[in-house]
């Protein structure tokens, strides 16, 4: 008998593209093996379209994307703080 993996909890998940500033930052997030789900989420700048965005980290440089990181499918989204809409993303690749 196999026991399902635990869900992590993270309280800030900062997801965008290599050499890029962050696009979304989500809140409160539990991470599954096949998604993330946010309490609330800020997206920086709007996506006009849905994208696939890393897990990024603040480093001395700036905003720098680890290797192998956590992937996850956005769909569009409008730029804003979004204190009480709960958001489930996808889980494109996983590995931290």
């Amino acid at each position: 008998m196999t026991s399902a993996p635990v869900p992590q909890q993270i309280s800030v998940i900062v997801l965008g593209e290599r050499g890029r500033l962050p696009h979304v930052t989500l809140l409160a997030c539990t991470v599954y093996p096949d998604r993330i789900e946010a309490q609330a989420y800020l997206v920086h700048a709007p996506l006009k379209r849905p994208r696939t965005l890393s897990r990024m980290a603040h480093t001395a440089g700036g905003w720098a994307v680890g290797r192998n990181p956590l992937k996850a499918r956005l769909p569009k989204l409008v730029a804003g703080l979004q204190l009480h809409t709960p958001l489930t993303l996808p889980i494109a690749r996983k590995g931290l």
